[in-house]
């Protein structure tokens, strides 16, 4: 199934979120978003969103030269939330290296992956994918949410 959805600013991304994670409700075991896109397609400020949805507080920043930052959470379903960059990754054995295989099969975590296309083959069937764009406007962009 596939959902699309327009944003035209960081307020209307956030109700998004919320829209996204009750879609979310019913679904067991880790949540793993796939999001893919162009440079400030908003791919970031959509994980910082989630976050915030999901009790991180403090700076979320992209962990583009980190590749991985983990955040505890106090969530009743959730323990963490993993928001992964790998924008500057080369070669797909260079995140497993990381744990990403053992991530991906803790049952409690949301885990975001920017870049994801990059590593499709390696990733559940369960993944959520979703393909930023930049819209018309110059503050718009278009989210298509694809195994919801």
């Amino acid at each position: 199934m596939q959902k699309i959805y327009i944003s035209n600013s960081v307020q209307k991304t956030k109700l998004l979120t919320r829209k996204i994670f009750k879609l979310m409700r019913k679904k067991e075991g880790p949540i793993i978003f796939g999001l893919v896109g162009d440079l400030g397609a908003a791919k970031t400020t959509f994980v910082q969103q989630c976050l915030r949805g999901l009790g991180v507080r403090g700076r979320i920043t992209s962990p583009t030269f980190v590749l991985i930052k983990k955040y505890p959470l106090r969530h009743k379903k959730y323990k963490n939330a993993y928001h992964l960059d790998l924008y500057r990754l080369h070669k797909p054995a260079e995140i497993l290296k990381l744990g990403l295989k053992e991530l991906t099969r803790e049952k409690d975590v949301v885990v975001f992956i920017e870049w994801a296309d990059r590593i499709r083959k390696l990733l559940p069937r369960s993944a959520i994918w979703i393909n930023f764009r930049h819209g018309v406007k110059e503050s718009e962009r278009i989210l298509i949410l694809r195994g919801v």
